[in-house]
């Protein structure tokens, strides 16, 4: 899978910096061990709900009675809005990101734009359907975060 989360505000976007030999480096150190999470590769240069974005998992495996079967999320954030969290609007009592940013020398975005990828797996025999309401339930995660 190959995806894309705009950091133009960090990187310049038309510069094309990958060489073949990037590539190669990326596709020789992929491994099935655990992802490296937080402001690293790809989330190095993303932002949510106006503070530091990145990389982040969650995963969830039921029990061995109910089959054992595992369900996987992995997110690179890159968005807008306004952090909910449990129905608790956070972003009320937090700081302002944008007057933070603003004090930077080359502050994010503040349009709210931007992008998100979600990536579901799981080992669960579900058909057609059933994955269907599975990554729904992704973007009702999401929705539930104020994005």
């Amino acid at each position: 899978m190959v995806g894309e989360t705009n950091d133009g505000y960090l990187s310049d976007i038309r510069a094309r910096p990958l060489t073949p030999a990037l590539v190669e480096q990326a596709l020789s150190g992929a491994s099935t061990g655990a992802v490296e999470e937080g402001a690293v590769g790809a989330g190095a240069g993303t932002v949510a709900f106006g503070w530091k974005g990145g990389i982040g998992s969650s995963s969830r495996q039921l029990t061995a009675g109910d089959g054992g079967y595992t369900v996987g999320v992995l997110v690179q954030s890159n968005f807008g809005g306004e952090l909910t969290i449990a129905g608790v609007p956070v972003w009320k009592v937090l700081p302002d990101p944008a007057e933070y940013a603003r004090s930077q020398a080359n502050p994010p975005p503040s349009t709210g734009d931007g992008s998100i990828m979600m990536v579901v797996a799981t080992d669960a025999p579900l058909d057609a359907a059933q994955l269907q309401r599975l990554a729904h339930r992704a973007l009702v995660g999401l929705a539930r975060t104020g994005r």
